[in-house]
């Protein structure tokens, strides 16, 4: 029973970091990120992965928001557009923007995995999207 209540109180305080706007959080779906404990190693590791794509620019739009949302459609480009309301060149010339900003492409599956667990951390690292 307490373990139960230890669950349902980090599922509760994971999701209201990860998905405010939620109200019913599932321990079974946040736990792998109760792995990361709030201290400085996270904080390190999303800055260091993802402080050149955390700004906003008029021509780049928002880059970590691109990202998740290219990430989320599978790396489908038309899908990812689609969900963005912009043109797939567009989404082509944003992805080579954060690829430049980065200095790495984005769709390798080492780099790919590592920008999707700082974009999923991020909450929880002191920093935010611009």
């Amino acid at each position: 029973m307490m373990i139960s209540l230890r669950e349902a109180r980090r599922a509760q305080a994971l999701g209201s970091l990860l998905e405010p706007q939620g109200r019913v959080h599932k321990y079974d779906e946040l736990g792998l990120l109760d792995l990361f404990k709030q201290d400085s190693t996270i904080d390190s590791f999303v800055h260091e992965v993802l402080a050149p794509v955390l700004t906003r620019d008029a021509d780049k739009g928002n880059m970590a928001e691109t990202l998740e949302a290219f990430f989320a459609a599978g790396m489908f480009r038309k899908t990812t557009a689609a969900q963005l309301a912009i043109h797939p060149n567009s989404l082509d010339y944003r992805l080579r923007m954060i690829e430049l900003a980065l200095g790495y492409p984005v769709r390798s599956g080492n780099t790919a995995f590592k920008l999707q667990l700082a974009l999923k951390l991020l909450p929880l690292a002191g920093m935010e999207k611009s």
